[in-house]
């Protein structure tokens, strides 16, 4: 799936109201095309995503668009099995 996400565009504020959760606990696995992404772990941990970047993401994140270019990315996250049939999830 192609993601466009706007400039101010942060987790914190777009997606938290609407999941409900302190933090995203979907797994993600993401190829960056264009614009800058940052992922805070629950941990601490900081990870800066740029074009060209592949990058693994476990449960447990926040994020937000850096400066003022739309960050555009691939969503490649393989499909999970939630029951006894295997279905693409919606994001």
């Amino acid at each position: 799936m192609r993601e466009t996400l706007q400039p101010g565009w942060r987790w914190t504020q777009d997606m938290q109201p609407i999941v409900g959760t302190t933090v995203c606990e979907i797994e993600h696995v993401r190829y960056v095309l264009a614009g800058a992404f940052r992922i805070e772990m629950i941990d601490g941990s900081v990870m800066d995503l740029v074009p060209g970047d592949l990058a693994h993401i476990p449960p447990g994140h926040t994020g937000y668009v850096v400066g003022d270019t739309p960050c555009v990315m691939l969503d490649i996250t393989p499909p999970r099995n939630t029951s006894s049939h295997n279905h693409m999830s919606e994001p």
